[in-house]
């Protein structure tokens, strides 16, 4: 059975999950826990892993969307800066699940948890336009799209989709 757990800077499940980041994003695991530690301290963090008999199989976070964030002002150049679900949101900024692990909802479970347990009443996220497994899922769950195609990288053409959604919408 999976079990959801909280996770910070200092968890002993963090290098785990970093380590199930890296192996479904193909980053390596040092720069990705660096980068996972730098957000940890960011406002509004919370994050979460999955735990198949104590095994990290999954794990996801966020951080207030906030002006001088890099997400969040290369989306404000995109949709606004006085966009609507700009104000006092909450981004989704990383969700990564071992492969034999999906389709299990899982990432359903992380997103809710996570979705429920912080203040702000809208929550954004990107995903890559042709991770359609992944936009069903959100669609699935409520979330609508701000944007269809925004290159976040110079250096590829990887474009995401911007998505939405009320905090308060009940699945």
């Amino acid at each position: 059975m999976i079990e959801l757990a909280p996770y910070s800077e200092t968890s002993p499940h963090l290098k785990a999950g970093v380590r199930v980041y890296a192996l479904t994003w193909g980053y390596d695991e040092r720069t990705s826990l660096k980068f996972f530690r730098e957000y940890a301290r960011k406002e509004g963090f919370l994050g979460v892993v999955a735990l198949d008999g104590g095994e990290v199989v999954g794990i996801a976070f966020g951080v207030k969307s906030v002006p001088g964030n890099w997400w969040h002002d290369i989306v404000s150049r995109h949709i606004g800066e006085h966009h609507a679900a700009l104000k006092d949101a909450w981004v989704l900024v990383e969700i990564a699940i071992l492969p034999s692990y999906r389709n299990q909802g899982i990432g359903q479970q992380m997103i809710e948890y996570l979705g429920s347990r912080q203040p702000y009443p809208n929550l954004l996220l990107s995903t890559q336009t042709t991770n359609q497994g992944a936009r069903r899922l959100y669609e699935r769950l409520g979330w609508s799209y701000l944007h269809e195609g925004i290159q976040f990288y110079s250096d590829n053409y990887t474009r995401f989709v911007i998505m939405h959604r009320p905090r308060e919408l009940k699945l």
